[in-house]
């Protein structure tokens, strides 16, 4: 399950609510790994950010909804997606 849409305007809002220095202290692999039996909440709430459409009112009110498991969740998926998105815009980087 991967998350759609503008990934810094979910940072952004995880940021905002404290989420993303939270994770940035934590084992990510750890986390993850512990979050396994709760992966289906977790798949939920992705469907219904990626059905925010990138609308900042949406999204906030959707993350308001969430536990912090979630939250935690999300903020380490974001941040593993836009590293993933960062890592392919350096690889195919046309150098001049």
């Amino acid at each position: 399950m991967y998350l759609q849409g503008n990934l810094e305007l979910l940072f952004n809002a995880l940021d905002s609510m404290r989420c993303i220095d939270e994770v940035l202290q934590m084992d990510w692999k750890l986390f993850l790994h512990k979050a396994k039996p709760h992966k289906p909440e977790c798949d939920k709430a992705v469907n219904i950010i990626n059905s925010c459409d990138s609308d900042p009112i949406k999204l906030k009110k959707a993350l308001s909804t969430f536990p912090s498991l979630v939250l935690k969740y999300l903020a380490i998926e974001v941040g593993l997606e836009m590293l993933e998105c960062e890592r392919y815009k350096n690889n195919h980087a046309i150098v001049h």
